[in-house]
């Protein structure tokens, strides 16, 4: 949806999109800590965008971000888009892997080991950063119950992935009324973001990781050429990308991991009023109307 959104006339989007300045508990997420650096990247915004924002996709998550957001932008809204908590994690480990900061190559395992994770906060004596709690990231209902204790529900739009795919262009156009854009009569919505993996691994932990030198000869050359993004790790990793097919998940590890969620479940769907239960809950809430929306346009 962030992909879609950009390519929009009146929207301006931060390059990188998931800068995840505001995550404050998650230094490993984090992109920049200062705030000039921050604001640097949207120096590129002008009169004709309307929606000014960025896409950090572990801002719901961080315990932190939303009171920092709040603090810094009080009239900013929020995107938040969840999907069935299972297939979350599931996933977020694959992506992981392809990032290289998981060390698990079977969900099974790493599942298994969230436990010993949190108690040690390493393994395999790898550190472990905030965002490979399995059993703790997708717990949506108290994510987005903190997420409301700050921001009015006015000014935060939910969308669940269910809706998105099966009717990508119907929630595009929800997206855009809600920040109060002009329907650019969008009808393409190509698939971004299939699940990938490397062609070469060793080449993926390199570029996924640069070493130092390698990231300073880089900056360097930015420096000269006098422009803030050069593109050439991201267009390697591009060409050294496959989409693969993602086996199923075992039935009983899936019904695990969604009795894990069941409770977080119920909650989202009290706060939605959405009947949830297809996805592991155990109640059915009732249909709740939707909430006015906000004036301003600027969104987080």
């Amino acid at each position: 949806m962030a992909g879609y959104l950009a390519e929009h006339s009146s929207v301006f989007f931060s390059v990188p999109k998931e800068p995840h300045f505001f995550a404050t508990d998650m230094p490993g997420q984090q992109q920049m800590t200062e705030l000039d650096r921050y604001e640097l990247m949207f120096e590129g915004a002008g009169p004709q965008h309307e929606a000014v924002g960025e896409a950090s996709v572990w801002y719901l998550y961080s315990s932190e971000a939303i009171a920092n957001i709040k603090k810094y932008n009080p009239d900013a809204r929020l995107v938040v888009m969840l999907r069935n908590p299972v297939d979350m994690v599931y996933s977020m480990h694959a992506q992981h892997l392809y990032s290289t900061t998981e060390h698990i190559e079977s969900f099974a395992d790493a599942w298994a080991h969230t436990a010993v994770r949190r108690e040690t906060g390493t393994v395999n004596r790898e550190r472990v950063l905030k965002n490979h709690f399995y059993d703790d990231i997708a717990a949506y209902g108290s994510q987005l119950e903190r997420l409301y204790t700050y921001f009015p529900r006015e000014q935060v739009h939910v969308i669940l992935y269910d809706d998105f795919k099966q009717d990508t262009a119907g929630c595009y156009r929800d997206l855009l009324d809600f920040l109060e854009l002009d329907d650019d009569g969008r009808t393409e919505f190509p698939v971004v973001n299939a699940n990938n993996e490397h062609k070469h691994k060793w080449l993926g932990r390199l570029l996924q990781q640069p070493p130092a030198p390698l990231v300073n000869a880089l900056r360097l050359v930015k420096r000269l050429l006098g422009i803030h993004r050069l593109g050439l790790i991201g267009k390697l990793d591009a060409l050294n990308a496959q989409d693969v097919k993602r086996a199923s998940l075992d039935d009983t590890l899936r019904q695990d991991v969604a009795t894990n969620y069941a409770k977080e479940i119920d909650k989202l769907s009290a706060l939605l009023g959405r009947d949830l239960s297809h996805w592991g809950g155990e109640t059915r809430a009732p249909a709740s109307e939707s909430a006015p929306v906000s004036p301003d346009r600027r969104v987080a």
